[in-house]
């Protein structure tokens, strides 16, 4: 039986100020705590760089490959710029033509690729041309 002082891994005891009830409440978004004693919400450790976790999970995980933790609490990674996810695969895949990128992280579909600066959409070819000099 589990002590009621103690919480779960990727939780953290608290008490209520004014009835002293015990409670054990999720560490926040992108900390961890892999032991089972953490007292305060002070021991729920912030993630690593580029590594990120859900409220109450006793470790973080690392983003994958070409992707960067989402700034916004436990919204996990978002593909960078030039990248867009695979809801299939969960993984980051590039905009096929080399000139093209995404306006900002986190697209999550290849109709997000558009043309870079000093490039342009060439109906005929489908594909992003270097805008001409001058």
């Amino acid at each position: 039986e589990q002590d009621e002082c103690e919480c779960d891994p990727g939780y953290y005891a608290w008490v209520h100020p004014t009835t002293e009830a015990k409670s054990c409440l999720p560490c926040p978004a992108n900390t961890e705590r892999p032991e089972d004693d953490a007292k305060s919400i002070d021991d729920c450790l912030p993630c690593a760089q580029n590594m990120f976790s859900l409220p109450g999970s006793p470790a973080c995980t690392i983003c994958p490959r070409n992707s960067t933790v989402d700034g916004r609490a436990g919204e996990g990674c978002l593909c960078a710029r030039g990248w867009w996810k695979n809801s299939t695969t969960a993984e980051c895949q590039p905009c096929e033509d080399r000139r093209a990128t995404t306006a900002v992280a986190g697209s999550v579909s290849p109709d997000a690729c558009i043309c870079r600066e000093g490039a342009y959409f060439q109906n005929g070819t489908g594909r992003c041309e270097d805008c001409p000099d001058g």
